[in-house]
């Protein structure tokens, strides 16, 4: 959590290349991603408590599987701004602008967020039963998924579109 806030104020100081930017995009992503499983982790830890409610079980997976796909697309990002800078140097700045690469970093968070919610909206549409236990250290799909009482079966003409 300290080196992803020293690289944000250390670039927020001084942004001169693109490939910064993408960087300083990033770490509040990764910021993020640690602050959403602290919770749960810190509980696990300090009271050896492996229970947890299906609200914010499934809050916690929304903002886990979301910042995945926001560090994988800025990554992706990062990638593609070195491959222009390498194999085009000279119309680097014409293919990229730097005012395109935030509309990169909003278009990666907006598609995130849209492929998430119809998966977090259809387990929330399950019964859950009331002993909630975690088998890892923050809720993944598949945990959600055992914890039901009732059939996931309905899950599937949600997700196939």
């Amino acid at each position: 959590m300290v080196g992803n806030r020293l690289v944000i104020v250390v670039i927020y100081c001084k942004i001169t290349l693109p490939i910064y930017l993408f960087l300083y995009m990033l770490s509040p992503s990764d910021l993020l991603f640690s602050l959403s499983t602290c919770p749960t982790v810190m509980t696990i830890f300090w009271f050896n408590s492996r229970q947890i409610q299906s609200h914010v079980c499934l809050l916690q997976m929304f903002f886990v599987q979301t910042l995945s796909v926001v560090s994988s697309g800025l990554l992706l990002s990062m990638a593609f701004d070195i491959y222009l800078a390498i194999f085009n140097p000279l119309r680097y700045t014409s293919i990229l602008p730097m005012l395109f690469l935030p509309k990169i970093g909003v278009a990666s968070a907006a598609w995130s967020i849209i492929i998430h919610i119809p998966l977090v909206y259809s387990l929330e549409l399950l019964p859950y039963c009331k002993g909630n236990v975690l088998s890892h250290s923050y809720c993944l799909h598949q945990d959600v998924l055992k914890l039901s009482c009732d059939g996931t079966n309905t899950l599937i003409l949600p997700m196939a579109w």
